[in-house]
């Protein structure tokens, strides 16, 4: 049984330690234990009692009648309340009493719903991390336990393997390959794993190596597949070195790749960068790196389809007087010269189109033979 004082309950639940006195002594609506020494203390039931009872007053309940309703009561209203309303605070407050009461079909349920709600990845970003940084919080100020900590980080973590495990794995087109890994020490296994899922579904190739990567095992890897980025993340301080000298052996490890790094131990240190390494400042500058990839490989695209939209222009035009669907690859080609940006959408298409110009180049001479021997036949006749 957990055990907390009036500043955890008022670190977890944002209600005011003078406001949870004032219920206390006005509407007994939570009664605390007592130490031999006086000391008030709660519980897990109590911690319980108080999330829902703020959650209920924030949806229009007046304190003097939840006072007045049953336990059972109070946490059928929350649980029909939690399912009918999206909104950010009202899901991260039933996030965290899952992890109080180690709930998983509570967990499991939330985060169902908001991701058939919003997708998967907007769900890490609004729901998930804003939870993870009041976890935060409450880990440094030791409002919660390791064994608390330990049971949702697992969940999360399980929920971020079977997205990535939907998005396919084989190798597309014009992508880049990034390697991703957390040195020895360095426990944000979280955080690099939702790095694989963003670059999976921006269809860029990833070599995931995890936690506890040494450098000769990253100069291995960067000799073997020459990757265009090496992203890691420094968050905690490294065991017997500076940030500063991590990041300089690092980059002369990984053979003309670019480093990318994140972590806080970046900005609390004054590190000097390499020429090859790059800092994204959290998730927001790291989005906005790999949207900047993606709309580059786009042009790329775009460029390729131009050069075959021409093909096709060219071949529409020597077969003007007797190509199978001429007017239809005409108006392909104006309608989208004109607009480009709509090139992606029809890679298949316009693929299938040159496939076909190059079968009726291959079978011309046939169809030259054929109409040679059905005349010479007409003529014997």
């Amino acid at each position: 049984m957990a055990i907390y004082s009036i500043r955890d309950l008022e670190r977890l639940t944002g209600i005011k330690a003078h406001t949870i006195r004032i219920w206390e002594q006005r509407y007994r609506l939570i009664v605390p234990h007592r130490t031999d020494t006086n000391i008030r203390y709660y519980t897990d039931e109590e911690l319980r009692l108080l999330f829902n009872v703020a959650l209920l007053n924030r949806h229009g309940y007046k304190i003097s009648k939840l006072a007045g309703m049953p336990h059972e009561k109070v946490a059928a209203l929350v649980s029909e309340i939690s399912e009918n309303n999206n909104s950010q605070n009202a899901q991260i407050d039933a996030l965290t009493l899952s992890m109080i009461d180690m709930d998983e079909v509570s967990f499991d349920r939330i985060f169902s719903s908001y991701v058939w709600e919003n997708g998967f990845e907007r769900t890490m970003l609004d729901l998930v991390y804003p939870f993870l940084d009041k976890l935060n919080i409450l880990w440094l100020t030791n409002s919660v336990s390791p064994a608390h900590e330990k049971f949702i980080a697992n969940l999360i973590r399980r929920k971020l393997m079977a997205a990535i495990d939907k998005e396919p794995v084989g190798h597309f087109e014009d992508t880049l390959t990034f390697v991703l890994y957390t040195p020895e020490g360095e426990t944000q296994e979280l955080t690099l794993l939702f790095m694989q899922y963003l670059l999976r579904t921006r269809r860029q190739k990833v070599v995931y190596l995890g936690a506890n990567t040494s450098l000769s095992d990253l100069r291995d890897v960067s000799h073997t597949l020459k990757p265009a980025y090496i992203f890691t993340i420094l968050q905690e301080p490294l065991p017997r070195q500076s940030i500063q000298s991590y990041v300089d052996n690092a980059s002369k490890s990984i053979n003309g790749s670019e480093l990318l790094l994140t972590g806080a131990q970046l900005f609390i240190n004054q590190v000097k960068l390499p020429e090859n390494a790059k800092v994204l400042n959290g998730l927001p500058d790291t989005l906005q790196f790999l949207d900047s990839l993606h709309d580059e490989i786009s042009y790329r695209v775009i460029g390729i389809l131009q050069g075959n939209l021409l093909i096709v222009n060219t071949f529409c035009l020597l077969l003007r007087s007797r190509s199978i669907f001429p007017p239809f690859l005409q108006a392909l080609y104006r309608r989208f010269f004109i607009f480009p940006d709509l090139f992606h959408v029809c890679d298949s298409l316009l693929q299938a189109v040159v496939l076909l110009r190059r079968i009726i180049d291959f079978c011309q001479p046939f169809f030259g033979h054929f109409r040679f021997a059905c005349m010479h036949r007409h003529n014997a006749a």
